[in-house]
């Protein structure tokens, strides 16, 4: 499973490459995806992470795909969800803004949350409950360590290409948002995973 999950995530990340609307952010952007293709490696040969672990990597991973194509400010959901219903999801919910790298930064959270706290766990030996509440740790530093990343490349990069990048869209507290909903993400998944296992051992008994 791992084998074709890898191809497919190679395959799409190729094709989403073509036309991309920001050529000359798309190294910027898939620096991320090279690493974490590099990472995907490393589980496909040692085998050592489950087939969920490694699907929600790759889910996520193929969400920052999306985003790097049309660059997080003009992701066409609105286009395609007109396509589907007739109606934009902005004039369903009252949107002012894209809000797809809300959705991105909400799916950090929920899924690398999982794979995280399994990494924890399997390569250095945390108690599941230790583990749990250290995989969300890491999921609130790594959002405080990317929003840094954010903040830097406005100091170097030209105003544009950081503006495109960064998707603040003239919101002042965008970096608290975007890791307030990382932090949530992964609260989500933990309680799910909590309240599954919960329901399991009620099954048993």
């Amino acid at each position: 499973m791992k084998y074709f999950l890898f191809l497919f995530f190679i395959a799409t990340t190729i094709i989403f490459c073509f036309g991309s609307s920001y050529p000359e952010l798309m190294m910027l952007h898939h620096s991320a995806t090279i690493l974490t293709a590099a990472f995907l490696i490393y589980i496909i040969v040692r085998n050592n992470l489950s087939n969920l672990s490694f699907l929600f990597i790759i889910i996520f991973i193929l969400l920052h795909v999306i985003g790097a194509k049309w660059t997080y400010l003009d992701v066409p959901y609105d286009n395609w969800w007109k396509w589907l219903s007739g109606h934009t999801l902005s004039s369903v919910f009252g949107w002012e803004r894209n809000q797809y790298d809300r959705l991105v930064h909400f799916g950090f959270g929920l899924l690398i949350w999982y794979p995280a706290y399994e990494i924890l766990q399997r390569w250095f030996g945390y108690k599941p409950r230790h583990a749990r509440y250290v995989a969300w740790k890491f999921i609130a530093m790594t959002s405080v360590v990317y929003e840094l990343f954010e903040w830097l490349l406005t100091l170097v990069a030209p105003a544009d290409q950081a503006d495109n990048y960064n998707g603040q869209q003239g919101d002042m507290w965008d970096a608290q948002k975007d890791m307030a909903l990382a932090i949530l993400g992964a609260a989500v998944a933990w309680i799910s995973y909590y309240l599954r296992h919960l329901f399991d051992r009620l099954k048993k008994n």
